[in-house]
């Protein structure tokens, strides 16, 4: 090759890598925080709505709903100046982060009630309430409430000004996780008949706050 030409393509290659860093390609498609961070797996972060007002509500919580001796059911407060309990997310493959749309991924409360087995978010059936929605807790823990786990895995969307909680059901397709009016907060559940509860993700590592 002559001097000239291998002089030209090297000056080219480093253009590219100059203008166009790997790094920015490479974080296209992570999940960010509030921050601006892509969340990482296992840290603690706080689920709230993207929008702010009476109307909105506040974070998540877990609380009783019919039939259940333990708070084992996920639900949004009603007040938006609860911040909620803090989440993990856990990722199924080895990666070191979690991408939009493509990590399967599952989610956990940092803190569990003594009566329950686990802080595991499962979606559940029963004979008692009409929708499909949010628990915690061991196959022991969702017959014990008179349900039935739904076996499947979460992923995070994009959507509107933030993000979208995604329930995939083994071989039933995706499911939006929307919520639902309860007596002790908004029901987080997944049928298509309610809007999509769109959330934004807050780094809650340091500042740990529990309420049950």
């Amino acid at each position: 090759m002559k001097p000239s030409l291998l002089a030209t393509l090297s000056f080219f290659l480093f253009a590219l890598t100059t203008y166009f860093p790997l790094s920015s390609t490479q974080d296209i498609d992570k999940v960010k925080d509030t921050d601006g961070d892509p969340l990482i797996p296992g840290a603690k972060y706080y689920i709230l709505p993207t929008t702010s007002g009476p109307e909105a509500g506040g974070g998540v919580k877990l609380g009783k709903t019919i039939d259940q001796k333990c708070p084992l059911t996920v639900l949004q407060d009603y007040s938006e100046t609860f911040i909620g309990l803090p989440v993990k997310f856990n990722v199924r493959d080895s990666k070191d982060f979690i991408t939009v749309n493509f990590s399967d991924i599952d989610i956990e409360f940092d803190m569990k009630p003594e009566c329950a087995h686990s802080s595991k978010w499962v979606l559940i059936k029963s004979y008692t309430y009409l929708q499909r929605w949010i628990s915690i807790g061991s196959i022991e823990d969702v017959e014990a409430s008179y349900g039935k786990v739904i076996n499947g895995v979460f992923n995070i969307e994009k959507h509107g000004l933030g993000y979208k909680l995604v329930y995939v059901i083994d071989g039933g397709g995706s499911n939006d996780i929307a919520s639902y009016i309860d007596v002790n907060g908004r029901r987080l559940v997944v049928p298509d008949e309610f809007d999509t509860f769109e959330v934004k993700f807050v780094n809650a590592n340091g500042n740990g706050r529990y309420v049950v």
